[in-house]
């Protein structure tokens, strides 16, 4: 929200500058960062390429992890349509930049309440219910895609929060239980970088494809595609069989 109001307030350059230094501080915070001596010491030596290896078996070795993985690679590049045409209909029929930052802020919101409810999640079969939510994801998209009004979207952003914030906690504590704790660190690298690693790839194509077909038609089609990604993972054995 704070975000939107910049924009609104004093413009997209002026905005992205002040973003950029609130990384620069974080970099400095990260750079004091020191490893206890006593985990330096017990570290045994390695090689970065040794490390990739190691890390990489075990995370193809577990079905119900690289299926996560896989299903999120697809699932980002498909909600990249969100962050692409969202300000495009926000300008066009919402009010401008002010009414994405407070549709995001209710999106934010939902993620701070559905880290709440996380704490109290104990699912008896975890990948199940993490599936579940993000599959709600497709709320807001749909939402966006019927042209709803902006308080109806911002709903919709509060639930897609919610229920991403859900989805990723109970995934991130899913990984910590079931992945041996030396190797966790290297399938949990292995984890974000195939998460993300089409999210540039949906970041390119959904303004042609939306320039080919029209902005909802783009929305609708992204919809029922992070449906069936969501259909397909619960009816992958690996992910419904796991337990806590």
């Amino acid at each position: 929200m704070l975000g939107g109001l910049l924009i609104a307030g004093v413009g997209p350059g002026s905005a992205l500058a002040l973003d950029a230094a609130t990384f620069a501080v974080s970099a400095v915070f990260l750079l004091a960062l020191r490893l206890p001596a006593a985990a330096a010491a017990a570290r045994e030596p390695s090689t970065f390429v040794a490390d990739l290896r190691e890390g990489w078996g075990v995370f193809r070795s577990m079905t119900w992890v690289w299926a996560i993985v896989l299903a999120a690679a697809l699932g980002n590049m498909i909600w990249a349509a969100w962050s692409v045409l969202g300000p495009v209909i926000a300008e066009r029929s919402l009010g401008g930049a002010a009414a994405w930052g407070f549709v995001l802020g209710a999106m934010g919101v939902g993620a701070l309440l559905g880290s709440i409810v996380a704490i109290r999640a104990r699912p008896e079969r975890p990948l199940v219910w993490a599936t579940i939510a993000y599959g709600l994801v497709v709320f807001p998209l749909a939402f966006l895609a019927a042209g709803v009004p902006l308080a109806i979207l911002a709903i919709g952003g509060l639930l897609g929060g919610l229920s991403s914030m859900l989805g990723n906690t109970i995934w991130e504590a899913t990984l910590q239980s079931h992945v041996p704790e030396e190797s966790l660190g290297r399938v949990s690298a292995y984890d974000w970088f195939g998460s993300m690693a089409f999210n540039p790839v949906g970041m390119a194509i959904w303004g042609p494809i939306a320039a080919g077909i029209g902005v909802s038609t783009a929305l609708w089609v992204a919809v029922v595609v992070l449906a069936c990604i969501s259909g397909t993972l619960l009816a992958t054995p690996a992910i419904r069989q796991l337990r806590a």
